[in-house]
């Protein structure tokens, strides 16, 4: 099970109503190269964000109003979550491990095109900026701090 099949079990076990704005025939098994748009009801985000807490989603800053997590999972790779917070949840109905709107169209983005485009740079800049990714995996006394001290002060 990858992580964002964990998500939608999570938050469908702790009752907390979310959907799948848009873009999810592909979902859960892939990403299809997109992000996962996600509305969260309001008053239940702060379970939610300890869901995604739970299970190692990143929080990125730039990108309000909109709230950006991000995790990556072995599977299928790396997890952009685009969730947007509503007062006024929707209808929703089941597709295949998730809810998606009940009538089956796309919730819009009500953030302003500008900010839209600004939040795309800023998040491709923060990719690009970042470099790779090195992790040491491996049982307790495997060596793991060693080799990584090791190849810091290389």
């Amino acid at each position: 099970m990858n992580t964002l099949e964990k998500l939608f079990k999570s938050l469908e076990k702790k009752k907390i109503p979310y959907c799948v704005r848009g873009r999810y025939k592909h979902l859960p098994k892939t990403l299809d190269g997109g992000d996962v748009d996600l509305l969260i009801e309001k008053r239940s985000f702060n379970e939610a964000l300890k869901v995604l807490k739970t299970l190692g989603f990143h929080f990125y800053p730039h990108t309000k109003p909109n709230l950006f997590f991000y995790h990556h999972d072995n599977s299928i790779g790396l997890i952009q979550l685009d969730i947007i917070l509503t007062k006024k949840f929707p209808k929703t109905k089941k597709y295949k491990s998730f809810f998606i709107p009940a009538d089956g169209k796309t919730i819009p983005n009500r953030k302003p095109k500008i900010k839209r485009l600004q939040t795309g740079i800023q998040r491709r800049l923060h990719w690009f900026l970042r470099g790779p990714i090195i992790v040491f995996e491996g049982p307790d006394g495997s060596g793991k701090t060693t080799n990584s001290k090791a190849l810091l002060n290389s």
